[in-house]
């Protein structure tokens, strides 16, 4: 729901409205609109106001409490029950290509069911020119594992990616391989990442 500045001021500190906040699931929220424009004040658990106002996704105000619901739920699967790890792309970007998202992932996930140590791939964009895809290793916590893969914003690569991630598991999925990444987190943690 996009207000305009006008309406916002009309509004401010008047009525509460529910928010979504997205991050590790979409929690919602009340609060009100705060006095800077395209700024939202929530409340804590104990109906106080926070001491900080956040800026907003206008697609995530609500008046209605039963269309945040909808919202949350929503968003709840298309992040968090779609795929076996939480993609990090755009909404925009991640619903408009969900089908070939969801067929890139399964067809890696068949194709790599002889490697017990795969579990499974998500997606990133972190502006590299495209949608990264990032593997999962048992034995490495917290972190991706191997090469990644960029998909092109336009899918016109995604079969070769897919081939790509394949061959490259399969080359890295190795002992000597694991134990040389694990000993790079251990340095990066000890020492840091620059």
């Amino acid at each position: 729901m996009e207000i305009s500045k006008k309406e916002w001021e009309k509004q401010v500190e008047k009525k509460e409205w529910y928010y979504l906040v997205e991050s590790h699931g979409s929690k919602i929220t009340k609060g009100i609109l705060a006095n800077t424009y395209n700024f939202f004040r929530p409340l804590d658990e104990n109906g106080e106001f926070e001491m900080f106002s956040t800026g907003y996704n206008s697609k995530n105000l609500f008046k209605d409490l039963i269309k945040a619901e909808k919202r949350a739920r929503y968003l709840n699967k298309l992040y968090f029950k779609l795929f076996k790890h939480q993609p990090f792309l755009k909404e925009e970007l991640l619903s408009s290509n969900l089908n070939k998202l969801l067929e890139i992932e399964k067809s890696i996930t068949n194709q790599l069911l002889e490697y017990p140590n795969f579990d499974g791939v998500d997606f990133c964009d972190v502006s590299a020119g495209g949608i990264q895809i990032r593997g999962h290793h048992k034995e490495i916590n917290g972190y991706t594992y191997g090469n990644q893969p960029t998909i092109k914003y336009d899918f016109s690569n995604y079969k070769e990616c897919i081939s790509d991630f394949i061959e490259m598991w399969k080359h890295q999925d190795n002992e000597e391989s694991v134990n040389s990444q694990k000993k790079f987190i251990e340095q990066g943690k000890k020492y840091g990442w620059d």
